[in-house]
């Protein structure tokens, strides 16, 4: 949330989540929209949060129709050198982990053309990442070390690679403060070896690395990527399940997923309107719903008779 919609927020004196909250109502899109990209609901992301379910908008769709290859990558930012390609191939147990490590900048284009076998070796590979690093990652290994043949299996897979969070983003809603990898796999029950180590940390170590060349720090790269990887798997089991439980007429979600399509409004907004005055000796049939009457009100007429003082 930028700091211009925060301050939105804060002068309508809404300063928690759970205000926020309840400030989220279901929309139904026009059929001419329907094709569009769904807006992001930061009320809604904090709904979440406070009911701990996960809401889905319209319709998200994932489909792997082959063997997927989970993506993470590992660089050095200030140096634009990428030293470790993740790639697991597979589901479950019988999932097959690759880390390619490149010890100087030289080896980046090696480590590149090992990743491009494998994906040649990959019967129907769908190659799945998470967010934009690996996205970048692609464009310019292929612009620096060269990309495959374009009738290739490996340039296929690119071409058609698949970004998570975009099928997440304002379509998948988990009950967590970020869409980030770690947190949303996190929340699926995965276990974390050391959820605290963060990617500044990973970019210490790999410098640390470079002037003593110890284990520990290689070692601990190794498993980060590694268990970015397996978390890749995680979510994308559930994203599956998702997919699968909304909303499909006569289908029944889980408990914890919620479709947004079969909530409804609870009570109606404040509506403003002129000021009715009925002067003595008049008659006026006023409607209960004008200024200063609880939104929930009853809208039904209320017919009021004033009439002048009798004479005594």
């Amino acid at each position: 949330m930028s700091e211009k919609e925060r301050k939105k927020l804060h002068s309508k004196g809404i300063f928690t989540i759970t205000q926020l909250s309840y400030t989220f109502r279901p929309r139904r899109r026009p059929k001419r929209m329907r094709d569009k990209r769904e807006k992001y609901y930061h009320s809604l992301k904090a709904l979440a949060i406070r009911e701990k379910r996960i809401y889905i908008v319209g319709r998200p769709e994932l489909k792997i129709e082959g063997i997927p290859v989970y993506l993470d990558v590992e660089g050095l930012p200030d140096q634009d050198f990428y030293y470790l390609i993740g790639a697991r191939i597979g589901s479950g147990d019988s999932a097959v982990q690759h880390s390619l490590w490149a010890d100087t900048a030289a080896d980046e284009g090696k480590i590149w053309r090992q990743f491009l076998g494998i994906l040649e070796a990959v019967e129907k590979p769908v190659l799945i990442h998470y967010g934009s690093y690996e996205t970048d990652f692609l464009k310019r290994m292929g612009e620096r070390h060269g990309r495959p043949p374009e009738s290739s299996v490996a340039a296929r897979t690119i071409l058609a690679a698949v970004n998570l969070l975009s099928v997440i983003f304002a379509q998948v809603y988990f009950p967590t403060f970020s869409n980030g990898l770690k947190e949303i796999a996190a929340y699926l029950g995965f276990p974390w070896s050391d959820p605290g180590v963060t990617g500044t940390q990973t970019i210490r170590w790999r410098h640390e690395w470079a002037v003593s060349k110890t284990g520990f720090e290689k070692s601990s790269l190794l498993t980060y990527n590694a268990e970015d990887c397996k978390a890749l798997d995680v979510v994308v089991n559930k994203l599956v399940e998702l997919t699968h439980a909304a909303p499909n007429p006569g289908s029944s979600p889980p408990q914890e997923v919620v479709d947004t399509t079969t909530l409804t409004k609870v009570g109606t907004p404040l509506r403003f309107q002129a000021q009715h005055v009925c002067l003595p000796g008049t008659r006026c049939n006023q409607p209960s719903g004008v200024l200063g009457l609880s939104a929930a009100a009853d809208l039904r007429e209320v017919a009021c008779e004033l009439k002048a003082p009798s004479d005594s």
